[in-house]
């Protein structure tokens, strides 16, 4: 009986070594393949591929087609997952030559090469990769400059016609975009204003909605434009004559229709204003009531 309670005992304690053994085993194996073990497939997403020699596709007339996703990914393994996953896109530069290449209007598919990368990882696929890119015919548009005037300057106050330094503009780009401009506009806000305004502005190509297209050239960009803002005073309007009247009539009234005006420009010629006259009607030649179209002078 001893013999056997101390057999039973020795059975006891190699279990408990072996339930040691496997829980030190999984807890091992959690470690490693937590914090040791390589990704075999860890992705870097949205890449950006810088486009180099671009110049041969002015030279040939060619654009890209706005809009397309010129980005790439990257499959890559390193010495532990926390190495892996503390990479991102802004680590690695990938470009895209199109030197090499005659090019026109279609897809190409142009081979991509890595030109940096973290010494600490391993890119997988760095032997096969490319970009797939459309090119469009680039064309060229003369339009004029319009000048989208808002607000109201402030009262007794008006702006005249505006002057620019230039009337049109050259917009260029892919054929596809330069096709939906349809004005070149220029904004100014003009609300309170009591003096000239003169500065440079910015020229913006925009669609038949008024939205701005951004993927063409404006050339050139900014011009000089001046926008007069004068100061205004109403003007009494005098109605003037000559001759005399045929006896067997008589005038029963005249007026001018407005009877007033409103004159603009500096406030020391606004001053010198008193009234508005008509050019000289002859009465000697009006045998009804009637309407007379007339100019006026400032007096």
């Amino acid at each position: 009986k001893g013999e056997s309670k101390g057999m039973d005992k020795e059975r006891k304690e190699q279990l408990i070594i072996k339930i040691c053994c496997v829980i030190a085993a999984f807890a091992l194996w959690l470690f490693i393949t937590g914090t040791e073990n390589p990704l075999t497939a860890y992705k870097i997403r949205n890449i950006p591929v810088k486009i180099l020699n671009t110049d041969v596709l002015t030279k040939a007339n060619l654009a890209l087609v706005p809009g397309q996703d010129i980005t790439t990914s990257l499959n890559i393994k390193g010495a532990n997952t926390s190495i892996l996953l503390d990479k991102k896109a802004s680590d690695f530069t990938v470009v895209a030559d199109l030197g090499p290449y005659a090019l026109k209007s279609g897809e190409y598919k142009i081979p991509i090469e890595i030109r940096k990368s973290p010494d600490n990882i391993n890119v997988v696929n760095s032997d096969s990769l490319f970009i797939t890119i459309q090119l469009e015919e680039l064309i060229k548009k003369k339009l004029p400059i319009n000048i989208n005037i808002s607000g109201k300057p402030k009262d007794g106050f008006y702006t005249s016609t505006p002057e620019l330094s230039v009337d049109s503009a050259t917009v260029s780009g892919g054929s596809k975009s330069v096709n939906i401009v349809k004005k070149i506009v220029i904004d100014e806000n003009i609300q309170g204003l009591q003096a000239d305004v003169s500065k440079k502005y910015k020229l913006k190509a925009v669609d038949e909605s008024g939205e701005e297209v951004k993927s063409v050239v404006v050339s050139p960009a900014y011009i000089n434009v001046k926008i007069p803002v004068r100061k205004a005073k109403s003007i009494a309007v005098a109605v003037k004559t000559t001759g005399n009247l045929d006896p067997k009539y008589t005038l029963k009234s005249i007026k001018a229709v407005p009877n007033t005006m409103d004159i603009t420009g500096n406030s020391a010629e606004l001053n010198d204003l008193n009234y508005l006259n008509t050019e000289n009607i002859d009465l000697s030649k009006i045998t009804k009531s009637t309407t007379v179209k007339d100019r006026k002078s400032v007096v």
